[in-house]
């Protein structure tokens, strides 16, 4: 929803770099992913989304991301895996890429606080309502569709499961 609403008041965009901050989170939480929304989330950056995607970087992340991230590339050498970076706790890799002062304050830059972006992104939502109705009416019904509806998984190949039984060493 942040997304249309930033395409709708600023327009198209040559790219898009999204950062994800993983300050403090743990190993427990790969126990609770779910791999089938891991393969939409993959999807939608790399097939969806109304801009050029031009990367996903992990920031703060724990020591085990790396390794994580480097076992996934093994699997998959698409585009979209080689444009996900994982960039380890004190490095200035992220640096050579954008301008740190963009970040919000508690990621080390001079933007507005992560609470400041927040409450302005829900407030951006909450007075575009009307928007959102309206988007929504325009979406695809697939229980509409001649033959027979489709399903997530026509749209995904058939991943089924979680990470609760992976193991890491």
């Amino acid at each position: 929803m942040a997304l249309d609403i930033w395409q709708y008041e600023e327009g198209t965009w040559p790219g898009l770099i999204f950062i994800f901050d993983l300050q403090g989170i743990a190993m427990g939480l790969l126990s609770k992913l779910d791999i089938r929304n891991i393969q939409q989330f993959v999807a939608y950056f790399s097939d969806s989304l109304l801009a050029k995607f031009n990367g996903l970087h992990f920031i703060n992340t724990p020591s085990f991301m790396g390794r994580l991230n480097a076992l996934t590339k093994a699997f998959d050498k698409n585009e979209f895996m080689q444009k996900v970076i994982v960039h380890q706790n004190g490095s200035n890799t992220l640096e050579q890429i954008i301008d740190i002062d963009i970040l919000p304050k508690e990621a080390g830059g001079k933007f507005k606080s992560l609470v400041e972006c927040q409450q302005e992104t829900l407030e951006k939502i909450r007075t575009n309502e009307d928007y959102f109705e309206e988007e929504n009416k325009k979406r695809i019904v697939e229980a509409l569709r001649p033959g027979k509806p489709k399903t997530i998984a026509d749209f995904f190949d058939s991943v089924e499961g979680s990470f609760k039984k992976l193991e890491i060493d």
